[in-house]
C-alpha cells in the first residue's frame, strides 16, 4: 500500500515515549499498547479469512483478530521493557542507548515469537519494506526488523535534539544497505557451471470468495 512511512515515524513516536518513561513498567505497557494496534493492523487480513471458511462464522474472525493481538503484543512490551531496565543500568547517552538495545530486544522478541507455544513469524517488521531487502541476505528478516528501528530510531534522536548521533545512525545504515545491494549484485549463482534447472513459482492471486468454491475448483487449478 505504500504506507511503509508510517510505521517508521509510529516507531519514532514509540521510541520517543518508551525513552522518556520513568519506569520500566511504564515502558513495558507502552510497548504492549503500540504491540496491540500494530498486530490489529497488521493482521485484519484473518477477519476476512474466516468469512469465506466453511463451517466458520464470520464474526468469529473479528473476534480472533483482537484476540490473537492481545497475546502477540507481550513481545513487543517484554522488547520495550527489556530495553528500557537494561538502559537505566548503563552510562551513556540514554536515549542512543536506548535505541540500540531496543533494537537489538525486538529482534529477539520476534525470534521468540516465532518458535514460542509453536510459533506465529507472521507480521515480522521487515515485511513493511520487501523493496530494500537487500541486507536480509547477511542479516535474516529478524535483523532487518532491527534495522527499521533504528532507522526510526535516527528520527527521534533528530527531532530530540541529537542531530549527531541521528546523521551517524542514518549514514551507518545506508552504507550497510548500499554495501548489501553490491554484494548481493556481485554474488554469484549457485549453480554457476551446471545445467541450469528451471523453477516456476505460481501466485494465482485468486479470490478468497472463489479460493473455497468448489465450483470454481477445476477453473482454479487451471
Amino acid at each position: 500500500m505504500g504506507l511503509w512511512p508510517l510505521t517508521i515515524l509510529a516507531l519514532a513516536a514509540l521510541l520517543h515515549l518508551l525513552s522518556q518513561a520513568a519506569k520500566t513498567r511504564t515502558a513495558l505497557w507502552l510497548g504492549w499498547l503500540f504491540g496491540l494496534g500494530y498486530f490489529i493492523v497488521g493482521l485484519i487480513w484473518i477477519a476476512q479469512a474466516f468469512t469465506y471458511q466453511a463451517k466458520m462464522p464470520p464474526w468469529l474472525g473479528w473476534m480472533a483478530v483482537p484476540l490473537l493481538s492481545l497475546y502477540l503484543a507481550i513481545y513487543p512490551a517484554l522488547a520495550a521493557a527489556s530495553a528500557h531496565r537494561l538502559a537505566r543500568q548503563m552510562q551513556g547517552n540514554r536515549q542512543l542507548l536506548f535505541a540500540l538495545l531496543f533494537a537489538a530486544t525486538w529482534i529477539i522478541s520476534e525470534w521468540l515469537r516465532a518458535w514460542v507455544f509453536t510459533g506465529f513469524a507472521w507480521n515480522p517488521l521487515a515485511a513493511i519494506a520487501p523493496w530494500a531487502a537487500a541486507p536480509t541476505r547477511i542479516i535474516g528478516t529478524y535483523g532487518m526488523s532491527g534495522l527499521i528501528l533504528l532507522l526510526s530510531s535516527s528520527v527521534t534522536l533528530f527531532s530530540n535534539g541529537q542531530r549527531k548521533a541521528a546523521l551517524w545512525m542514518a549514514a551507518s545504515l545506508v552504507l550497510f544497505w548500499s554495501g548489501s545491494n553490491i554484494l548481493l549484485t556481485m554474488a554469484k549463482p549457485a549453480n554457476e557451471g551446471r545445467p541450469a534447472t528451471n523453477v516456476t513459482i505460481v501466485q494465482p492471486n485468486i479470490d478468497q470468495g472463489d479460493k473455497w468454491d468448489m465450483a470454481q475448483r477445476r477453473a482454479n487449478f487451471a
